[in-house]
């Protein structure tokens, strides 16, 4: 009878033993991930203020030129709109809205612009966003030039009024 070679039968249990430690073990595990994206809905008009200075009755104003700018990234439709608290007034003295004059210009959009929107009281839309502007990679760019005529008949004094530009979103 032949004995066993434990030489052999040694060796045969140590690849064993570490080929069942060396054999890869996986183990998957899912990993949930996001991101949340901030809304950016911004208009920026430069100057904030429009000085048309020192003007004689029956004369037009120098113009003056307002630049905005406007970004989002909310995907929805939305204009720029144009009103003033009041006309412009001094005491009991007021300028009509009529004698306004606006031009607005589109220097990157792909908007409707109203060319020449008038003043009043109630919101007259000057822009409304086109496909395009729906989530600005740059800016949708605007200049409005404004003018005002003094009327011959006007009262001496320094007249003044509040004009409101808004982005609103339709």
């Amino acid at each position: 009878m032949r004995r066993p070679n434990f030489k052999i039968i040694l060796i045969l249990l140590l690849c064993l033993s570490i080929s069942s430690h060396l054999s890869a073990s996986q183990q998957d595990k899912p990993l949930s991930a996001s991101v949340t994206v901030n809304t950016v809905f911004n208009m920026s008009v430069t100057p904030t203020n429009i000085d048309f200075g020192t003007v004689d009755p029956a004369a037009k104003s120098s113009e003056k030129s307002i630049s905005v700018s406007c970004v989002t990234n909310n995907n929805r439709s939305w204009v720029i709109m144009m009103n003033a608290l009041q006309p412009p007034t001094y005491q009991q003295y007021t300028i009509p809205y009529s004698n306004f004059n606006c031009a607005a210009t589109l220097s990157q959009g792909s908007g409707v612009i109203t060319p020449t929107p008038s003043l009043s009281s109630t919101p007259t839309n000057i822009y409304a966003a086109g496909a395009d502007d729906l989530i600005t990679a740059d800016p949708v760019q605007l200049n409005l030039l404004m003018s005002i005529n003094v009327p011959q008949m006007q009262a001496a004094g320094t007249y003044s009024t509040i004009i409101t530009l808004t982005m609103s979103e339709q």
